[in-house]
């Protein structure tokens, strides 16, 4: 039940960002400042799969589970399963 509750946020949550970054103009530095808070905050050191998170030189639609549109804006994250 846990789990069917978690997939159903999930896809309510890419639905909700994806109307909102066609409707508005996204800012690549805010997007950026706000992944690098979710990944102090969720103890990222730690996560199993981490790749190019707070890596210089490597843009976030590098980062490991970060989802962007065409618009280069952050539209989801997968991180599921990723400690």
């Amino acid at each position: 039940m846990k789990n069917n509750c978690i997939n159903y946020l999930f896809l309510i949550l890419i639905f909700i960002s994806s109307h909102l970054s066609l409707s508005s103009q996204c800012n690549r530095m805010a997007d950026s400042l706000e992944l690098v808070k979710l990944y102090n905050s969720l103890d990222g050191p730690n996560w199993t799969n981490k790749t190019n998170w707070l890596v210089p030189g490597k843009s976030i639609d590098t980062w490991y589970g970060v989802i962007i549109n065409d618009s280069r804006c952050v539209v989801a994250l997968i991180l599921s399963f990723n400690n």
